[in-house]
């Protein structure tokens, strides 16, 4: 398994710089990428692809399996199962902040292979005033 996407190597291969960091954490930056692409992108925006991405969540109805929060959680861990090839075993928990409670958090783990070795990554969301969700890597990956 590479620790970069496909267009990451290609983009790389034409560029002078050599890659920084360890492999695992370019892997860890890569994930960290395509999950800010996929979390931010809106269901129905690629024709393609038009499961890609996530609900919009102002609009959404209950039904669509999005009854409560942690409904929320589902539909995010089965987005980044089906458009992150290397994430196994994904969860998605809520994360209540009592200084903030209308702020909507999740703290996502899963596990990816890079060789032989399974490793554990965790990776914290927070979707802010914008609408946008920040995707940033839990310190205990590195």
């Amino acid at each position: 398994m590479y620790c970069e996407t496909l267009l990451e190597r290609i983009r790389n291969q034409y560029n002078s710089k050599t890659p920084r960091g360890t492999e695992e954490e370019r892997l860890i930056a890569s994930i960290t990428r395509n999950l800010d692409k996929i979390l931010n992108h809106q269901q129905g925006g690629a024709l393609a692809a038009v499961e890609l991405g996530l609900p919009d969540f102002n609009s959404a109805r209950f039904g669509d399996g999005l009854q409560n929060i942690y409904g929320m959680g589902k539909v995010i861990e089965q987005c980044i199962t089906k458009y992150e090839p290397r994430a196994n075993d994904v969860r998605a928990e809520y994360i209540q902040d009592e200084k903030n409670p209308l702020q909507l958090s999740f703290k996502i783990s899963m596990s990816v292979r890079n060789g032989r070795l399974l490793i554990p990554l965790v990776f914290e969301t927070v979707m802010g005033m914008d609408g946008v969700i920040y995707v940033h890597s839990s310190a205990s990956n590195t």
